[in-house]
């Protein structure tokens, strides 16, 4: 092979539906001591179990506050809503210049590692959204996404 190309294997576990569920509900119990304390209450969501793999999703509520966890391989989307307001994890660090020192969305083969990392985030920058009057997040809902290439800097 040419020292020049590179070649990467990805392997997905494929989980089972409890297994999903099950994991999910510990990530839960990781970002409840952070949440959970400013009056949000974890509820569980939907699931699926199918092709291309099993999946579940849950909520920590507070009012018409709510972050939304989702899992099928690892933590998936993460979203916070504000009344109709939404805007994921991801699209609010950027917003609010936090992107750079943001532990979520880390990389790790613990699959719990990523619900520790989003605990690490609310802690150090989740105020706003866990007590505060939630103008961030409000704000950056509105912002259109720009992802992909579109998301590149000019050169």
């Amino acid at each position: 092979m040419p020292a020049d190309v590179c070649v990467v294997k990805l392997v997905v576990k494929i989980m089972e539906l409890a297994d999903v569920i099950a994991t999910l509900a510990a990530g839960a119990k990781i970002v409840g001591p952070v949440i959970e304390p400013h009056g949000f209450v974890w509820v569980p969501g939907k699931t699926y179990d199918g092709h291309p793999g099993s999946a579940a999703r849950g909520t920590f509520v507070k009012g018409d506050r709510q972050l939304e966890l989702g899992f099928r391989w690892s933590l998936g989307p993460v979203i916070y809503r504000i009344g109709t307001a939404s805007v994921s994890h991801e699209t609010l660090m950027r917003y609010s210049g936090h992107h750079a020192d943001a532990a979520y969305l880390g990389y790790s083969t613990d699959l719990l590692d990523a619900f520790r990392h989003l605990a690490s985030d609310l802690q150090k920058f989740g105020g706003d959204f866990m007590f505060g009057d939630g103008a961030t997040i409000i704000a950056a809902g509105k912002v259109p996404y720009v992802g992909g290439f579109g998301a590149l800097p000019d050169s």
